[in-house]
């Protein structure tokens, strides 16, 4: 980490909203800082569980040693992890599913 660094302040994931929002944001965030560029990899990936509480951080410390090459790797397995958080577009397809039964009232 550089000397005399500070991370910007983010609200703290917890699991039970979109991953991808998350990333964006912290990646904007980092962006506002100015890393150096031999060192921004590893401080990208060293200061997201900084950003993350509850679940989401027990998922990040218990990542298997050495099994984060790249903070593009990292945002890919922690938006797999918590996919099911995702916010999913909402389409008319929808709604050609809806069945009425015959007892089922309007």
């Amino acid at each position: 980490m550089p000397r005399k660094f500070s991370f910007p302040n983010i609200k703290a994931y917890d699991g039970t909203s979109d991953p991808n929002d998350h990333v964006a944001q912290y990646r904007q965030k980092m962006l506002a800082v100015a890393l150096p560029k031999e060192s921004s990899e590893a401080t990208m990936c060293k200061g997201f569980g900084s950003t993350l509480t509850g679940p989401a951080l027990q998922w990040y410390i218990n990542l298997p040693y050495k099994s984060i090459a790249s903070f593009v790797i990292l945002c890919d397995k922690f938006v797999e992890q918590f996919a099911s958080s995702r916010d999913l577009e909402k389409t008319s397809d929808g709604l050609y599913k809806i069945l009425q039964h015959r007892a089922e009232p309007l």
